[in-house]
């Protein structure tokens, strides 16, 4: 009896062992035996559809960000046109009230106009007179007297009237070499003045070459004419308006030079092409911007797009090319390749992970639900990650669609705003050159109050667009001579220094920087600026500046640039002054926009220099603070990573 209980409970024993380790028999189940495989597909296809998301989302934003930079090109295209427009408005009215135009008078009247800064990418602006064929010989002795002893009109020819060029500002040697030219002997001029004749309205010519290309280097051109009438306003009839017709004010424009000011100025970086036609053969090419082409790479495609412009009654067709940055194309193929590493490594980890089961046969039921909860626990972290990057995603993009709208809408604001007020300005100014004596006295403060705010209007204007600059233009940061900056903003006030009676002390040596001499100059303009004008009535303004060297305190640095860290070394920059000071809890608030501690009356301004020194400094990876007690003046210093 007892060794047949002995032998019972061995058999018991043994099927206990059997049914805990089924794999001891050699069994494997089935289901594991894809498993490996079936994780390696699964985290390629799951990687194939990131990587096909992924291009496909930057492909849609590239190609909306495309459409918006097209439509902002055209639309600078088209404002710009139509500043200059309003320009030959002026230009004619003034001619049509003035009774006799001289040279002088007409350079002085361009001079007011500053073309070279208000109008840039203009070769010249000029008046050509309407002369009959028995007027020929009077006009040039006219001419001759005004100063131009070699003044005639060319190409000879036999016809009823001529259009020769009489004017032309400002005086350099291309516009030289145009006086006395006859605009009414080239077909294509003609077409445009006769155009412009007949409708009263300003007309552009058809591609041409100007008569002012001298140099070797010679660019496709073309001008715009705008008629000027007997008693300044355009008849009703068109044989009224060819009868009273007095001449033509136009502009010239070289196109290279006109439309690559327009894309540096806007920061455009795409290639635009522009064509005097609907046909966009090379032979219509009136501009192309030169690009480099970036090498070809996966998942790269280059946006087109064409459209037409109307010109002052010419059709124009524009065609617009940009590709997506490099820096978006390799997220999708670094996505690829971590998705296939990280695919590669989970069915190795996988299969280890099969063998390690296989040898450690009574674990595997609890590693079996270790595994089901480890991948539940993974599949809830997926889908929160997912959808927290789709929440970011959709978040980011109402936020950028909402600034870009709003940065639109201020763009187009400020630059339609600047032409009428230049207008008031000017007509302002030539109303009190010309008719001030007629003027009574409150005649003559009120001409002068409304010249004064258009002016401070257009500042306001000018530093909205600055400011507006400063947040979303590249700023490059090179080494920058600082002694050499201040010397020449403040001689860019000397004027302004003599007639306050100001003393400025400049300490040297000032060690160089590392900054942006473009917004170095302007942060440096402002604080000098405001150290000259807000000081106490009856004081001399007295303005010292000097620089100190300093490490970097605890916190590491001073500021970033671009993503990188600067030297432990920085330079101080101290500009004292003996104004009227700012009391301390004003400090932080005179660096907001439009923020004003005085009012316009006492000390003029815009309240927002000091929001562009700030953001000047920011975006070069410096700092910019204050120092005062609220009287006894005020120390301002600006802070740079040395160089």
């Amino acid at each position: 009896m007892g060794e047949a209980k002995q032998l019972s409970d061995k058999r018991a024993a043994k099927n206990a062992s059997a049914e805990a380790s089924p794999h001891a028999s050699g069994f494997r189940p089935m289901s594991r035996q894809w498993f490996p495989a079936a994780v390696f597909v699964t985290g390629i296809v799951l990687t194939l559809f990131a990587v096909y998301y992924a291009s496909r989302t930057i492909q849609l934003r590239t190609h909306a960000q495309f459409e918006t930079a097209a439509i902002r090109a055209r639309n600078s295209i088209r404002e710009r046109f139509e500043i200059y427009d309003a320009m030959l408005h002026g230009a004619a009215g003034f001619i049509a009230v003035e009774k006799q135009v001289t040279r002088e008078r007409f350079r002085k009247y361009v001079e007011r106009l500053s073309i070279e800064v208000k109008y840039p990418g203009v070769q010249g602006i000029g008046f050509a007179p309407k002369v009959p064929a028995s007027e020929r010989d009077a006009m040039v002795a006219v001419m001759r007297q005004e100063g131009e002893q070699h003044f005639r009109i060319w190409p000879d020819a036999t016809q009823p009237e001529f259009f020769p060029v009489a004017y032309l500002e400002p005086p350099d040697s291309r516009n030289e070499a145009a006086l006395g030219y006859d605009m009414f002997a080239d077909p294509a001029r003609r077409e445009a003045m006769e155009r412009a004749r007949d409708t009263g309205q300003s007309a552009v010519t058809s591609k041409l070459q100007l008569v002012q290309e001298i140099s070797p280097e010679k660019q496709a051109g073309f001008l715009i004419y705008f008629p000027v009438y007997l008693g300044g306003a355009a008849p009703q009839s068109i044989e009224e308006r060819r009868a009273r017709l007095q001449g033509f004010v136009y502009c010239a424009f070289r196109a290279g030079d006109f439309f690559t000011s327009l894309l540096h100025e806007e920061g455009m970086e795409a290639q635009l092409e522009i064509f005097d036609s609907t046909n966009t053969d090379n032979t219509n090419l009136l501009f192309r911007s030169v690009v480099a082409k970036a090498e070809e790479l996966p998942f790269r495609k280059t946006f087109e797009e064409v459209t037409t412009l109307n010109i002052s009654g010419r059709t124009w067709a524009t065609r617009f090319i940009a590709e997506p940055e490099l820096e978006r194309v390799w997220i999708v193929i670094l996505l690829l390749a971590g998705g296939l590493l990280l695919s590669g490594a989970m069915f190795y980890l996988t299969r280890g992970e099969g063998r390690a089961r296989r040898a450690a046969e009574h674990a595997a039921a609890q590693l079996q639900v270790s595994e089901a909860a480890l991948r539940e626990s993974e599949e809830r972290l997926r889908n929160y990650a997912t959808e927290l990057e789709h929440r970011v995603a959709e978040r980011t993009a109402n936020l950028a669609q909402s600034i870009q709208s709003l940065e639109g809408v201020l763009y187009h604001v400020a630059h339609d705003l600047r032409a009428p007020l230049r207008s008031m300005a000017s007509f302002t100014n030539i109303l009190l050159e010309e008719y001030g004596s007629r003027l009574d006295e409150r005649g003559s403060d009120y001409a002068r109050r409304v010249s004064e705010a258009a002016q401070r209007m257009d500042r306001l204007v000018q530093d909205l667009l600055a400011f507006g600059r400063l947040a979303h233009v590249p700023v490059p940061v090179v080494p920058v001579n600082l002694e050499a900056e201040v010397k020449l903003v403040l001689n860019h006030f000397s004027e302004d220094i003599r007639s306050r009676g100001a003393e400025v002390e400049v300490r040297t040596p000032l060690p160089p920087v590392k900054a942006n001499g473009g917004i170095l100059a302007q942060a440096l303009s402002n604080l000098i600026s405001n150290g000259l004008k807000f000081v106490p009535p009856e004081t001399r303004p007295h303005l010292r500046i000097f620089a100190e060297k300093r490490k970097s305190d605890t916190n590491g640095q001073v500021g970033k640039v671009d993503g990188t860290t600067p030297s432990g070394e920085f330079v101080r920059l101290w500009i004292e002054d003996n104004g009227i000071g700012i009391a301390p809890e004003y400090h932080e608030r005179i660096f907001r926009m439009f923020e004003r501690l005085h009012p316009v009356d006492a000390y003029p301004g815009t309240g927002i220099g000091l929001a562009i020194v700030r953001k000047g400094l920011e975006r070069m990876g410096g700092r910019v603070g204050v120092e005062s007690t609220g009287h006894d003046g005020s120390r301002f210093w600006l802070d740079l990573p040395a160089a």
